[in-house]
């Protein structure tokens, strides 16, 4: 059952991919609404300010993660056996804007959930993007309004890029929690050639000896819960997998040149 729904939706990605890459993205999106510029810049890179890498970008980076999920699932062979929802739940954490929410999976395929810490990305989102359950929840978890075990998968596009190093593992958790038991997370790290950019010749060796480095973040006098703006977190593969690896059943990486990485793993 696992595999026909994301077989499902990797073509749906593919073919809407395609769409964009032979005409306009703006023109084929049609009439949906799109964020504002300035909102799009405040949790994005400033190129998906436009609005046809806004759109091109975010479905071929969702198509990334279902590929891979389908992949990791493809490699089981239990996979098949393990009960799985003809209509299943799948959870965006730290949906933006919606960049890659606008291309989830239709009501019909799935029920959708999504998350953020900003209200009012998450306001715009429920506002503009109908037909997707919304929470909110504050830098560190739990996620209050989420019961545990409610999730069949969930994805997180930069989001693990600059959730402090020291909350990481809680926020692994908290995802562990919300799983079903055998559901499927998919995270996105910084590749090595993002980090590369990034890094100078100091930050690049400090990575290389301590397996991980924050820069830039920015804190709030006063703040108890962390940085207002987290800044960019970079991770060798060893360290990120190391830490995961607490939580998780470790499944398949999907290295993308020039892009994050994507790693599924699995909820034990």
């Amino acid at each position: 059952m696992i595999r026909r729904f994301l077989d499902r939706w990797r073509h749906d990605l593919r073919v809407k991919v395609a769409t964009f890459d032979a005409t306009d993205p703006v023109g084929a999106d049609g009439a949906r609404p799109r964020p504002p510029p300035d909102h799009i810049r405040r949790v994005n890179s400033a190129e998906k300010a436009v609005p046809s890498v806004f759109l091109h970008s975010g479905a071929t980076d969702l198509l990334a993660i279902v590929a891979a999920l389908a992949d990791a699932v493809e490699s089981r062979s239990e996979g098949e056996a393990l009960p799985f929802p003809a209509r299943p739940t799948v959870m965006e954490l730290g949906c933006g804007v919606g960049r890659l929410l606008r291309h989830a999976p239709t009501p019909a395929l799935a029920r959708v959930v999504a998350t953020d810490v900003n209200v009012e990305s998450l306001e715009w989102c429920r506002t503009n993007l109908p037909g997707v359950e919304y929470h909110h929840h504050s830098r560190l978890p739990p996620i209050a309004s989420l019961p545990a075990m409610s999730i069949n998968i969930i994805y997180a596009h930069s989001v693990f890029t600059h959730i402090p190093l020291e909350h990481q593992l809680a926020w692994l958790r908290e995802m562990e929690r919300v799983l079903r038991p055998g559901g499927w997370l998919a995270v996105t790290f910084l590749g090595r050639e993002q980090q590369e950019a990034l890094l100078d010749a100091e930050q690049r060796a400090s990575l290389s000896v301590d397996g991980a480095i924050q820069i830039h973040p920015e804190w709030a006098p006063g703040s108890s819960e962390g940085p207002v703006a987290y800044g960019a977190v970079c991770q060798t593969i060893a360290h990120q997998e190391t830490t995961v690896a607490t939580v998780f059943a470790l499944g398949v990486r999907r290295v993308r040149h020039g892009r994050q990485d994507v790693l599924v793993v699995r909820r034990r």
